[in-house]
């Protein structure tokens, strides 16, 4: 049985956001859990044949993944080894699990039928070679499912992520047009939509992250932090990624948080997530 402080470890919350930097079904929110338990629903309803989950975590994704019809078999791959570890004594039956770095993945050229890549691509330092690299050991005939924040939602006109494991975030024109490099792009999906004004609230948390930096170095922050508490009565909210164990989603959940077409953002609103559905170039 995993202990807390080995799933601690596996989720890894930053503690100036409360910010995990990996999902851990049954230990991290329903909601959160849910939306990425959607869109791994979502991926196998594409996938087929011999499927590389790239960024797989501790692995549950490849676990749904494994469950659909047209997949013979999935790898969960993933550069962190302890992840893996948890992943294959939770999932192993059902998947196989390999550690590397996505900028070199060790298979053959077009041996894969399909690559699921959800939100992993903003959390290297090169998304072009892991793009290359993709394109590389994808077969002609095969399908990749690459979703990313939309960064519209998430940090739009700011330099750099609010989310401090995230290298880079793309808005959507940008993220379509470096994926078209490499693939071609039959179908865009969005996911957790949410208002124009939703933009204008990621700027207002924006303006406060930059403020509560600004405290920081100054040496100040650690005084709000008590005063705040102070004023709670000396409680604290359950962070994002906390430990303690929470129901894994329902099934209803999963349903309400499933990808939707995205055909015009005024009319729809925005997503938080956008996913982009592609083949390799024909030749």
């Amino acid at each position: 049985m995993t202990s807390n402080d080995e799933i601690d470890a596996l989720l890894h919350v930053d503690p100036s956001s409360n910010i995990p930097e990996r999902i851990v079904p049954g230990h991290t929110v329903r909601d959160e859990t849910a939306d990425h338990m959607a869109r791994y629903g979502f991926a196998a309803t594409r996938a087929h044949g011999a499927t590389l989950d790239l960024g797989s975590g501790v692995g549950y994704g490849a676990a749904i993944i494994a469950t659909a019809q047209p997949v013979d078999f999935v790898i969960a791959f993933d550069i962190s080894s302890s992840a893996l570890a948890f992943g294959k004594s939770s999932y192993g039956e059902r998947v196989s699990f390999v550690t590397g770095d996505a900028r070199a993945l060790p298979f053959p050229e077009n041996s894969l039928d399909s690559i699921v890549c959800l939100e992993a691509i903003e959390h290297v330092p090169d998304a072009r070679r892991v793009l290359e690299e993709i394109a590389r050991v994808l077969r002609p005939e095969g399908v990749l499912i690459v979703s990313t924040p939309n960064k519209w939602a998430t940090s739009p006109l700011s330099r750099r992520p609010m989310n401090p494991y995230h290298v880079c975030e793309w808005y959507p024109g940008a993220f379509k047009e470096m994926v078209a490099t490499y693939f071609e792009i039959e179908e865009v999906v969005g996911q957790s939509w949410h208002s124009i004004g939703f933009t204008l609230q990621a700027l207002r948390r924006n303006i406060r992250r930059h403020v509560k930096a600004f405290l920081s170095r100054v040496r100040l922050l650690g005084i709000a932090q008590r005063m705040r508490k102070a004023g709670r009565g000396g409680t604290q909210a359950l962070p994002r990624g906390a430990s303690s164990a929470v129901d894994v989603p329902a099934r209803e959940e999963v349903l309400a948080a499933w990808p939707r077409s995205w055909t015009s953002t005024m009319k729809q609103g925005i997503p938080i997530t956008m996913i982009v559905i592609a083949k390799p170039h024909r030749t």
